[in-house]
């Protein structure tokens, strides 16, 4: 009745049992082809496993010749550790770059379009199956979950069956090892203080064979000096008390190497009297290195946190320290007029700082709980790598690191989050120039090959030591954690780098020839298979361009905080534009009943009537009016919740204030656009 009703079911059902029968992989490689011809209508297939070295290996198909088999094995979108594998359609091998190679071997075969879909047992992927169709193809979403369901029952049953494998073999080697050396067995009869051991437990203790004289007094030399009160208070309280003798404990061999062995006994009593303690010796060394090893890890990871803490907290003060302390100055009256502007330089580049650290924070953040997003849209690579030079150039100039760039001619678009890779080559380059001394050199080459974009920026600055190379992309890493270390910052700048690069589809690595001879970092992108995308606009706008830009429009601006609330209503007036502020929403509310307003920026988190209930009473009044958010919240989910209440746009604190103003100039743009064609 079920599988009449839902043929895709009928087919999972009939692989399981097939799958619960089977006692090989082999007969569950068949079941599976099986069922894909079945419930998939496809007559070829095939199935691919990790070997011992990670390569992914054919180990059943249909409808492929074993030419194609040879040509394509090895290729693979995932490794073992590939975290969140998801299906990949081709639904035209033309059209994919990353055929591009493959494309002879695949139009010989006849294969116009492909499905990958992962195997994943224990968060890892063990292997793949293959769908191949003869033209172009999609697989409706019917399909894909049946396929994807599919996948899930054959890595459990894969993973079960070499889990059954590997315990069968296990278990026979163990009967082996019981039978054929005993573990190590030990005897001590206490009537004679004479010690019995095995072959086995000799050779344990890297003794040759018939060396041990048999008495309690050898025994106790084999044992660490440190570790030999312990041995025997254990040995004492199992004869004293007959609880079980348990230890773990290390012996020195003859050519002093040290061993960890775990001793287990027993007492054996005669007339109420212990007469022997016996038991078995078995080798520790590896487990115990491994906790010994797994507890450095831990050292080194609250080490590294503890530092971490530290620098964040010197980071954070520092520039905190230079604008309480500016600010001190000018609200007492005691700075000359002649160090004024200066002062507005140190506490505007130090809030700047503070504000950049906080972002960082907040992008780990974002990142560890898998919340960063992107927003995509065409990237016009010139004006990237313009928009991030031009913000580096003061900082160079001022250090004396000279800073070029070399773009090739034809670049091609990217699809992509322009702010999010505009921070990448911001930090790299920002990067650079802090290790790079004046007088130093960075460059920036930007070209396009084998169907990526390749952005290397190389300087020569520090450089960095072999045995931290490995390091340098991870999180809370600094090469230098000293309080006398040279450079500031937190050690998150190219963390945040790789992981958006990496969100992009892309690889950036790292690589130094040793201290003193500096560091060239490489950046891969994809290029997107489809040109035709509309290019975004420069993001860098010069703040002298937007004097007088908002000429003659009508502001209204309402946010509770009366230092935001100012600034807003400065930079706008700065561009030329009539602002109101108003601190509450009922306030403007009433505004905008006795006023001609252009444009609302509002904040969302008011007290009473906050920014969303706000929006939607504007909308009420004045569905077209143009409206920016302007809040502190940053997240993703933050912004798609403005943009679906009735805002236009949406803008994070602190204000950028050229950005703001270029966001008011393109809604105004916009709507009157919209006026004259209706």
């Amino acid at each position: 009745m079920l599988t009449t009703a839902n043929p895709h079911l009928g087919v999972c059902l009939t692989l399981t049992r097939a799958i619960s029968g089977s006692h090989n992989v082999e007969q569950i490689f068949d079941a599976v082809l099986d069922s894909l011809e079945a419930g998939l209508q496809v007559s070829r297939a095939s199935i691919l496993l990790f070997d011992a070295a990670g390569v992914m290996r054919f180990v059943a198909s249909r409808g492929i010749s074993d030419e194609y088999c040879a040509a394509v094995e090895g290729h693979s979108p995932w490794t073992p550790e590939s975290a969140d594998a998801v299906p990949i359609i081709v639904g035209d091998v033309r059209e994919d770059a990353s055929l591009a190679a493959l494309l002879p071997v695949l139009e010989r075969e006849r294969i116009a379009a492909l499905a990958f879909f992962p195997l994943v047992s224990m968060d890892r992927v063990i292997g793949k199956f293959m769908l191949y169709f003869d033209t172009p193809h999609v697989p409706g979403a019917g399909q894909m979950q049946l396929a994807s369901l599919m996948a899930s029952q054959v890595a459990f049953a894969v993973q079960r069956i070499t889990v059954e494998t590997q315990l069968r073999r296990n278990e026979h080697r163990l009967r082996f090892a019981l039978d054929a050396a005993a573990m190590g067995t030990w005897d001590w009869d206490l009537t004679t203080d004479k010690v019995e051991w095995s072959e086995n437990l000799a050779s344990l203790h890297g003794l040759p064979d018939g060396t041990f004289d048999g008495t309690f007094a050898s025994y106790e030399r084999e044992i660490h000096p440190e570790d030999r009160p312990r041995v025997l208070a254990s040995a004492s309280r199992a004869l004293t008390e007959g609880i079980p003798h348990d230890v773990e404990y290390r012996i020195v061999a003859p050519d002093g190497t040290v061993r960890w062995v775990e001793g287990k006994g027993m007492v054996e009593y005669q007339d109420g009297r212990p007469v022997r303690l016996s038991g078995v010796c078995i080798m520790a060394t590896r487990r115990k290195e491994a906790e010994l090893a797994r507890l450095a890890i831990a050292e080194e990871a609250s080490r590294t946190k503890d530092e971490f803490l530290a620098t964040l907290s010197h980071e954070l003060r520092t520039p905190l320290n230079a604008i309480l302390g500016w600010v001190h100055l000018l609200q007492s009256g005691a700075l000359p007029s002649a160090r004024v502007e200066s002062a507005f330089d140190t506490i505007a580049r130090n809030a700047r700082l503070q504000a950049q650290l906080i972002e960082d924070i907040l992008d780990v953040s974002r990142i560890i709980a898998g919340k960063l997003e992107l927003e995509r849209t065409a990237v016009c690579l010139p004006v990237l790598v313009e928009t991030a030079i031009s913000g580096i150039l003061p900082a160079a100039a001022e250090k004396g690191v000279r800073l070029t760039a070399d773009l090739a001619p034809s670049l091609p678009t990217l699809e992509g989050d322009p702010k999010r890779l505009q921070q990448v080559l911001g930090n790299v380059l920002a990067n650079a120039v802090k290790f790079t001394p004046s007088g130093g050199q960075v460059t920036l080459l930007c070209l396009a090959q084998h169907g990526e974009v390749c952005i290397e920026v190389q300087d020569t600055g520090a450089g960095i030591a072999a045995e931290f190379l490995p390091h340098v992309f991870e999180r809370f890493r600094q090469a230098d954690s000293r309080t006398t270390r040279q450079h500031g910052g937190l050690g998150l700048g190219l963390a945040i780098a790789r992981h958006l690069v990496q969100q992009h589809g892309g690889k950036m690595t790292a690589h130094s020839d040793g201290p003193g001879l500096g560091t060239m970092i490489r950046i891969s992108l994809p290029v997107p298979v489809s040109a035709d995308l509309a290019l975004t606009a420069p993001i860098f706008t010069p703040s002298t361009m937007l004097a007088g830009c908002l000429d003659g429009a009508t502001v209204l601006v309402v946010d509770d905080d009366q230092d935001s609330r100012e600034l807003c209503g400065v930079l706008l007036e700065g561009a030329g534009a009539v602002a109101t502020l108003c601190d509450s929403a009922a306030a403007a509310l009433q505004c905008l009943e006795t006023s001609d307003i252009d444009l609302v920026i509002a904040d969302i988190a008011m007290p009473g009537v906050d920014g969303y209930a706000f929006i939607a009473r504007v909308r009420e009044r004045r569905p077209d009016i143009p409206a920016i958010a302007m809040t502190a919240h940053a997240r993703i989910e933050d912004r798609r919740r403005a943009l679906a209440a009735g805002y236009t746009s949406y803008r994070t604190k602190p204000i950028d204030g050229p950005q703001l103003i270029v966001e008011a100039v393109d809604l105004l743009a916009r709507r009157a656009s919209q006026r004259s064609n209706a």
